[in-house]
């Protein structure tokens, strides 16, 4: 015994004229002849179904088939390859537009009618609809509109009674049924070819789908923040559609299978809270099929229960692009659910109080739910992030070794870029394994500028090369603000102080009170000199009494009282950080300026700078000696051959 399906419809319910499907599957409206519908199709026809006794789309097996695999692969891809967040906010965001275009424009506006929207509507949401890789607007609503009339019987081509895979997906992969062309057949889409803007959409979908679909989502993040072409594309493009078709796709199967029926128990579609997360708001699929009239597709305020489209609907309605918007009212409803319904799981009445909580509940579940996807890699990145941050931390104490043997050549980019930079620093570092890493480096610069932390080992390498201009090309216009540090160290290196200051300026647009950013304009001031010394001075005592007195904020104040002369009380700050680091190497030039400025013996200044490294590349050193040049003019300047 099959389900009887019972519907109460619109006003544009079934019209006499049929439409017939041609040999590509598609309805044709060429044909005028008049036929009566048929409303009921016992599921009882379908019982001989049988896979094998189906005619095969080849060309979808094979489309799905490789969209699958390369959602799988580049799923794995993004899983041991670093990206950008604004790629997964953008993907994100974009799947959600599409969601939007094809719940509230092919699917209630256009399959049912249930409200009326002006042109500048119609274009966004046909344009969004035409992203998800789902099929024209005209089309969905056809196959929509047979699903309602025929639904859960052998005249609907998305049958559930057939299989879950089947109403979820298998349904792409075969050809239409006799039952379904024929339910087809006694059913009116002439409004929707009569509507210029859906039918140019059917007719050059493709170009559309191409376009809209592919090549502009897929060069947003490439050209708006440089993102790698390949992450872009898989992420925005591919990763992207995947994972909004099958939320879609849901609502054809799970919300047949699973699930409450408060508003009619005879159907097989149901109400289920999961199905309308993941679905983004079309889960209350029992009230659907017995209303689907309403814009809604359930019977509360739109605030209430999760449904971004019926919200998107509502504010539209408020600027007035939407109109004429269709609800079945409390009487009707109550009349269906007493006649047909269950009373106790229908959703009850509440106080305030309790909606408001619910709404806020349901909309953050909702949200979170729908952007499942998103979490693995997220994670994945964050835990990279992480793993840099304590591989950095050992390159700091000089445990080179550490870094190199636990980073190997699978690990994500970061922590390669983390790696070259250990072997570069590596004790056992020859010359010419330092001239094979600058040839690595120089010949995949692309790769050190995919993200910031490659990016920034790059830039640390070339600095202690004193290659200042390929410093300022691998971090050419990085918006994370370490690396906007490091372009004002080379800037300053390069004597351009008007665009270190601009650069500065970038840095206090994106966080004026980060760290970096006020270490930036200490740099700035100690390299500008006069008054701006002592602004140098207390921007390194105010971090000092934030973060304490580590060497760098030490050997900073000392640096700016040097250039004061103030030399007492710059050396007391100098034996202060030598005791905290007695390899501080700025620290141990400060000394020296400070034993020549006091007059004390060549041997000692000598013996200081002796303790001093071959490459000195740091940019307090520079400006440090910088100032000693200029303050000596004896043949102790001449001992420190360092420009």
């Amino acid at each position: 015994m099959g389900f009887i399906k019972t519907e109460i419809r619109s006003e544009s319910d079934l019209k006499s004229k049929p439409i017939v499907e041609n040999a590509d599957g598609d309805y044709d409206d060429s044909t005028t002849t008049t036929t009566t519908t048929t409303t009921i199709i016992n599921d009882n026809d379908d019982e001989k179904f049988d896979w094998h006794n189906q005619e095969l789309k080849w060309k979808n097996i094979l489309l799905l088939g490789i969209w699958h695999l390369a959602t799988i692969g580049f799923y794995c891809y993004a899983c041991v390859n670093d990206f950008k967040i604004q790629t997964i906010y953008f993907a994100v965001a974009i799947g959600m537009m599409s969601g939007i275009g094809t719940s509230a424009g092919s699917h209630r506006l256009w399959s049912h009618r249930s409200y009326r929207a002006r042109w500048p509507l119609k274009l966004w949401l046909l344009m969004f609809q035409a992203i998800t890789m789902n099929g024209s607007a005209l089309s969905y609503a056809r196959d929509h509109r047979t699903h309602h009339k025929y639904s859960d019987t052998a005249g609907d081509p998305k049958n559930p009674t057939r299989g879950l895979f089947y109403s979820h997906i298998g349904w792409w992969l075969l050809k239409k049924t006799d039952a379904v062309i024929e339910g087809g057949r006694q059913l009116d889409f002439s409004d929707l070819y009569r509507e210029r803007l859906v039918y140019l959409q059917h007719k050059y979908y493709l170009p559309i789908f191409i376009i809209f679909g592919v090549l502009i989502p897929w060069s947003i993040p490439v050209i708006g923040w440089n993102e790698d072409p390949w992450m872009s594309f898989g992420l925005v493009v591919v990763l992207r559609i995947t994972i909004v078709l099958h939320h879609l796709f849901t609502v054809n199967s799970l919300a047949h299978y699973f699930g409450y029926r408060p508003y009619d128990f005879r159907i097989r579609p149901a109400d289920h809270r999961f199905v309308n997360y993941i679905s983004f708001g079309e889960g209350i699929h029992n009230y659907h099929h017995v209303f689907p009239y309403d814009y809604r597709i359930n019977e509360r305020s739109q605030w209430e229960l999760f449904n971004p489209p019926g919200m998107f609907i509502q504010l539209n309605r408020l600027i007035g692009l939407a109109y004429d918007l269709k609800v079945a009212s409390p009487s009707v409803i109550a009349g269906v659910v007493r006649r047909r319904g269950v009373q106790p799981i229908r959703d009850q009445k509440r106080s305030l109080t309790f909606r408001i909580c619910n709404a806020l509940f349901d909309w953050t579940v909702g949200i979170l739910v729908g952007a499942w996807a998103a979490y693995p890699l997220i994670a994945f990145k964050l835990l990279t992030e992480r793993d840099v941050f304590m591989y950095r931390a050992y390159l700091a104490q000089k445990k080179f070794n550490v870094v190199l043997s636990e980073i190997n050549q699978s690990s994500p980019q970061p922590l390669k870029a983390v790696r070259l930079y250990a072997r570069y620093l590596s004790s056992s570092t020859t010359t010419s394994s330092v001239d094979e890493i600058l040839a690595e480096l120089d010949s995949n610069q692309t790769i050190y500028m995919d993200d910031c932390y490659s990016s920034l080992c790059a830039a640390a390498i070339y600095f202690h090369e004193k290659n200042y201009e390929n410093v300022l090309k691998i971090l050419n216009n990085s918006s994370d603000i370490e690396c906007m540090a490091a372009t004002v160290q080379a800037l300053l290196h390069l004597d351009r102080l008007d665009l270190a200051r601009k650069e500065h300026k970038r840095m206090c647009q994106k966080d004026e009170y980060h760290t970096l950013s006020q270490l930036a304009l200490a740099w700035i001031n100690l390299y500008y000199g006069g008054e701006k010394l002592q602004d140098s001075y207390f921007i390194y005592q105010e971090l000092k009494e934030k973060f304490g007195p580590t060497p760098l904020l030490l050997n900073g104040q000392a640096t700016a009282l040097i250039c004061q002369n103030r030399w007492e009380e710059a050396e007391q700050l100098i034996v202060e950080t030598i005791e905290k680091d007695s390899n501080y190497t700025e620290a141990i030039i400060n000394q020296m300026l400070l034993a020549n400025l006091q007059g004390k013996s060549l041997e000692l200044i000598n013996r200081f700078i002796n303790q001093l490294s071959d490459r000195v590349s740091n940019l307090v050193c520079k400006i440090l000696l910088k100032v000693y040049f200029v303050l000596l003019k004896d043949k102790i300047s001449k001992q420190y051959q360092i420009v």
